[in-house]
C-alpha cells in the first residue's frame, strides 16, 4: 500500500463517518449542559446563600448561583440559538446585559411578576426556536435574551436582598461572568456542528426537549400541574 493511497483513504474517513459523529458529539455536549441542571440544583453548593466572606465569596456565590435546572436549560438553548443567529459572542452580551439589569432592579427593591414561570417559560421559547430552525433574525433572538436575561438576572440575585452594595455587585459580577461563559461556550461549541443532517436532527431532538421542559416547569410553578 503506497503512502499516498493510504492518505487518500484516511482523509476519506476523516471527512465521512466523522461529520455525523462529530456534529452528534457536538450536540451531545450541549444537551449535558441541560441536563446536568438536574443534577447541579440537587447539590449542596445550591443551598441557600448565606452572607460571603469577602468579595471573592461575593462572587463566587454569584457564579454558582447560574448551576440551576431552569437557568442551565435556558443556557443551553441560548447558546444554541446564538451560534444560529451567528451571534455567538455578542448576543450572549445582550443576555448578561439584562441580567444585570434583573440584578440591579432586585437591589432597588422593583417587583416583578410571575418571576418563577417566567423563568421557566424562556427555556420554551429557545426550544420553540431551535424547532424552526435559523436563521434567526438578531432582533428576535435579542429581544429573546433580553427577556429572559431580566428574570433570570432578577431571580438568581434574590438571596443579596440584605447584603452590602459592595457584596451585591461582586455577586452581580460573579453571575455575570458565569452567565456570558457559559452561553458563549455552548455557542461556539454548537456552531462546530450545527450543519448536516445529523446536525439539525440533533437540534429539533434537543429543542423538542427543552420545549417539553420549560412547559413542564412552567406548569409546576404556575400551580398548573399536580
Amino acid at each position: 500500500m503506497s503512502l499516498e493511497y493510504a492518505a487518500q483513504r484516511l482523509n476519506y474517513i476523516d471527512k465521512s463517518p466523522s461529520e455525523p459523529t462529530g456534529a452528534m458529539a457536538r450536540w451531545s455536549f450541549f444537551a449535558t449542559v441541560a441536563a446536568s441542571g438536574a443534577v447541579a440544583s440537587g447539590s449542596p453548593a445550591l443551598a441557600a446563600p448565606t452572607a460571603p466572606t469577602g468579595l471573592a465569596d461575593a462572587a463566587l456565590q454569584g457564579a454558582v448561583s447560574t448551576l440551576q435546572a431552569d437557568h442551565l436549560a435556558f443556557v443551553a438553548g441560548a447558546g444554541a440559538v446564538a451560534a444560529m443567529t451567528g451571534l455567538p459572542f455578542f448576543a450572549p452580551i445582550a443576555l448578561v446585559g439584562a441580567a444585570l439589569a434583573g440584578a440591579v432592579a432586585q437591589a432597588a427593591g422593583i417587583q416583578f411578576a410571575f418571576v418563577e414561570a417566567a423563568c421557566a417559560l424562556t427555556a420554551t421559547l429557545v426550544g420553540v426556536l431551535l424547532l424552526i430552525r435559523g436563521p434567526f433574525p438578531a432582533g428576535v433572538t435579542l429581544v429573546t435574551f433580553i427577556f429572559a436575561g431580566l428574570f433570570h438576572g432578577f431571580r438568581l440575585s434574590a438571596a443579596t436582598t440584605e447584603w452590602s452594595a459592595t457584596w451585591t455587585a461582586a455577586h452581580a459580577v460573579g453571575l455575570a461572568t458565569a452567565q456570558y461563559a457559559m452561553v458563549a461556550a455552548v455557542a461556539v461549541v454548537v456552531s462546530l456542528g450545527a450543519e448536516g443532517p445529523a446536525g439539525r436532527t440533533a437540534q429539533r431532538v434537543v429543542g423538542g426537549a427543552l420545549m417539553f421542559f420549560g412547559l413542564a416547569r412552567t406548569a409546576l410553578v404556575a400551580g398548573l400541574a399536580p
